[in-house]
């Protein structure tokens, strides 16, 4: 009985550190990301737009190995918007159409 409790200790703290890790390697990454972009928020901001990043970060990474198993040509990788929402994005797409528009 002492070895399965003794084995799910390890096994449970394998998995908290497996989290633990890959989260701090999120946050390197976002700290690396507004340092490249020049990205600078207040702290409620930086709070919000790290989770955007993050959930975008998990979006780029899902497609990226679907891509690597050849069940997808599009593959992602981050860029100066990393940190926007899609509905943040699509309104800057809307406004440069209309700006061409108005242009031509």
């Amino acid at each position: 009985m002492r070895v399965k409790t003794m084995i799910l200790k390890l096994v449970y703290l394998g998995l908290l550190i497996t989290v633990v890790v890959g989260e701090l390697s999120v946050k390197e990454q976002w700290k690396a990301y507004k340092k490249k972009y020049n990205k600078v928020y207040s702290p409620s901001e930086d709070a919000y737009r790290f989770e955007v990043f993050a959930s975008n970060l998990d979006f780029i990474n899902e497609v990226n190995q679907m891509h690597e198993q050849g069940k997808s040509n599009w593959f992602g990788k981050i860029t100066k918007h990393t940190d926007w929402t899609s509905r943040e994005k699509q309104d800057i797409e809307e406004k440069q159409k209309l700006k061409r528009y108005i242009i031509d």
